[in-house]
């Protein structure tokens, strides 16, 4: 009986002394998990390519333009790459009777708001100049006829080609999808005249 209560003493002895360590054990694997860091967004590329489609001095144009962006740092509060600076250029072309085109090269700024893994919202301005060209007006010539005779019918080119340098100003608004696509609406002005393009663009 006297070794059956010094067996149970013991039993009890490691008992209390691997609780305690199983129960540190478990505290240590909590604060591990507590203390992993929160991924960070992923880097994305500077430089961008994007087909537009929209409305440019009242006519229709459609083109290829590169967007060259960098982030930068305003505050340690701001969340990493919230903010982006950069310029973007590019051709228009609108393929009308006049046969314009457009090479704008505009400073833009985005901001970056919250949102999931998968879509972004961001914010863009931009301000510039552009190159604007319109061709020459063609004239479309009425017949007329006299005494059994048709004189005229036809179209003639007036010599009306004349290129401009205007300043253009615009908002961007936009979507990022996963981490390289990105859907823009930007609409402004260019000159006295408005703009309003729509364009999908992405990241290389």
């Amino acid at each position: 009986m006297k070794n059956f209560s010094v067996f149970v003493c013991s039993v009890l002895s490691l008992t209390s002394l691997t609780l305690p360590a199983s129960a540190a054990k478990t505290q240590m694997s909590r604060t591990v998990v507590a203390a992993a860091p929160t991924p960070m967004p992923t880097e994305l590329s500077p430089l961008s390519l994007e087909a537009d489609l929209g409305t440019i001095a009242s006519k229709i144009h459609s083109g290829i333009l590169g967007k060259f962006e960098f982030p930068i740092d305003l505050s340690p509060d701001f969340a990493k790459n919230s903010f982006k600076a950069g310029f973007q250029t590019g051709f228009l072309y609108g393929p009308t009777d006049t046969h314009t085109w457009v090479v704008p090269v505009e400073g833009i700024i985005t901001h970056d708001f919250d949102g999931t893994q998968s879509v972004r919202p961001y914010m863009g301005m931009g301000m510039g100049v552009a190159v604007l060209h319109m061709g020459s007006t063609k004239v479309d010539v009425p017949t007329v006829s006299y005494g059994g005779m048709t004189v005229g019918g036809g179209t003639l080119e007036a010599n009306t080609a004349s290129t401009h340098v205007l300043f253009t100003a615009s908002l961007r608004p936009g979507l990022r999808f996963g981490e390289r696509l990105y859907a823009e609406l930007p609409f402004g002005v260019l000159g006295q005249d408005v703009l309003f393009v729509a364009c999908m663009g992405m990241h290389l």
